[in-house]
């Protein structure tokens, strides 16, 4: 694994980590059953976590971006959009938690 460069940082930098939840990214997650092959994921995992715990031991923020739908956030044209319109209770997206 390479090591990473931090000499171009500044006050301003953030490390942003965007949608790596488990319905994405995980081998028991909603994506892969619905037949999505999520080993690419977990080929870069390491590379991800080394550069998390290097962003934190070099106080760098650390930001988590997340997306929780739930039926607050759910609407008729948004399941028909995403063609979940017969989805199956087990095979949602990002329920709160998961």
């Amino acid at each position: 694994m390479r090591n990473i460069d931090l000499s171009r940082l500044d006050q301003r930098t953030a490390l942003l980590l965007i949608d790596l939840q488990n319905d994405f990214c995980h081998p028991e997650g909603t994506s892969s059953k619905r037949g999505k092959d999520v080993l690419a994921f977990q080929e870069i995992f390491q590379a991800i976590t080394l550069l998390q715990k290097t962003a934190r031991k070099q106080k760098i923020p650390v930001i988590h971006v997340i997306s929780e739908h739930s039926v607050w956030s759910e609407s008729p044209s948004k399941t028909e959009r995403f063609g979940r319109k017969n989805q199956q209770i087990e095979q949602t997206y990002c329920e709160p938690g998961s």
